[in-house]
């Protein structure tokens, strides 16, 4: 017995093969390190719906728009619901973008005394009309800033069309250790006719220091002092930067 299928013919379909009508692609523009570049991908054939990678085929997008893309090298694939699978023969697709901003050179100047906020930093660069040392949190038009404390600066420069470019270095300003005097030794003239002695004895750095038992009008690089007649001494101690305790 015989019966014939009442749909014949049964006719059975190649898949067509997915080819590139085109892909347009826009470099990133305005500032360096933006992410505005983008991929459009068109494309026929294959079984829809059709998939869009622009990682060699890592991760896929259902969307053949593909933007927020940073400077970088992409391998576009395209996949159809058949998990068929055809890359891009121009691979790789090299979106480019501006240059990064430069900075020639910093320079930080450290303080001259504990705590003396006289510090400064001196920025130089072809490209900057702004200058920032916190970051881009202030600017400033100068390129040199002054009276600065101790600390750590995060220097930044922005150019006239409002891009901002970080330096790379964490900018630190030194200061000297504070001047402590610890004690101060004190012979008096005695009476078989011993001349009085003054010795100054620091806390920290005493081979970096000067030392004045006349308020400051001269210094001796030794911190004792012999030899004294009797009477009323001021000492001072001195860094050598105008730094006096």
């Amino acid at each position: 017995c015989e019966i014939a299928y009442t749909d014949n013919p049964i006719e059975i379909f190649e898949n067509t093969e997915i080819t590139y009508n085109s892909v347009v692609w826009e470099d990133v523009s305005e500032c360096y390190g933006n992410e505005n570049g983008s991929i459009s991908i068109e494309a026929v054939g294959g079984t829809a719906p059709l998939e869009y990678s622009i990682d060699g085929g890592e991760t896929w997008l259902s969307d053949a728009e593909i933007t927020g893309l940073s400077v970088g090298s992409y391998q576009i694939v395209i996949r159809d619901a058949l998990g068929c699978e055809r890359f891009y023969e121009d691979n790789p697709l090299i979106l480019t973008g501006p240059d990064p901003l430069e900075i020639e050179s910093v320079i930080a100047f450290n303080a001259s005394c504990y705590q003396s906020n006289d510090g400064s930093i001196v920025i130089s660069s072809p490209d900057a009309v702004l200058y920032s040392i916190d970051g881009g949190d202030s600017w400033q038009e100068s390129s040199l800033f002054v009276g600065l404390a101790a600390g750590d600066y995060q220097v930044a420069i922005q150019d006239e069309s409002g891009c901002i470019f970080y330096y790379e270095e964490i900018v630190s300003i030194q200061e000297p250790g504070e001047i402590l005097i610890e004690d101060v030794l004190v012979t008096d003239v005695s009476c078989d006719g011993s001349l009085g002695v003054i010795d100054i004895r620091l806390a920290s750095n005493p081979s970096q220091m000067r030392y004045s038992i006349d308020g400051g009008i001269t210094f001796s690089d030794e911190a004792l002092f012999e030899g004294l007649l009797a009477g009323e001494y001021t000492i001072v101690v001195s860094s050598g930067f105008e730094c006096n305790v």
